[in-house]
């Protein structure tokens, strides 16, 4: 309940009338609503990120009405993205798109600068393999980037935190 409850109290002193982009990514495992309906202006675009279970949300239920509502893959979503608190029926109707459509054109992504896009993301593994492998491809053939470790020395493998001080 407090993780929830901090991060809307944090997010209560951050205009959030100045950002153009919300991504929220929590790991409370409830239906809490760490993004509140008027702290967000018009033609924003939110990524609601850190849903993805079955009882868990992060935007305030009204929110969604407000937003032209785009999904990785409908039937996952329905279950555990943020349109998981519509009735599955309702949900349809309420999804402007599937990804995929807008990445073949057969839907236009914003038709205002006043629209709200919330991209509820669930994750999937082959979607995350499929822009992995091709970026690394394209770094390959245009010699872009470098290797790097990015793995921290630990002193301690059981406390995490530790690289932090």
């Amino acid at each position: 309940m407090w993780d929830g409850f901090l991060i809307s109290l944090f997010l209560s002193f951050v205009d959030l009338q100045n950002v153009d982009i919300i991504t929220t990514c929590t790991a409370r495992k409830a239906h809490v609503d760490v993004v509140k309906d008027g702290w967000v202006k018009q033609g924003v675009h939110i990524n609601g990120l850190g849903g993805v279970t079955i009882g868990k949300t992060e935007l305030e239920f009204s929110l969604l009405d407000r937003s032209r509502i785009v999904v990785e893959y409908f039937d996952q979503c329905v279950i555990e993205g943020e349109i998981q608190r519509y009735p599955k029926e309702i949900a349809r109707s309420k999804v402007y798109a599937e990804l995929h459509e807008l990445i073949i054109g057969a839907k236009k992504g914003r038709a205002s600068e006043s629209d709200i896009i919330l991209y509820d993301s669930v994750g999937i593994g082959l979607e995350d393999y499929s822009v992995l492998r091709l970026t690394y491809e394209l770094a390959m053939r245009y010699d872009l980037g470098q290797d790097m470790n990015m793995a921290p020395v630990l002193t301690d493998p059981k406390n995490l935190i530790s690289v932090l001080k």
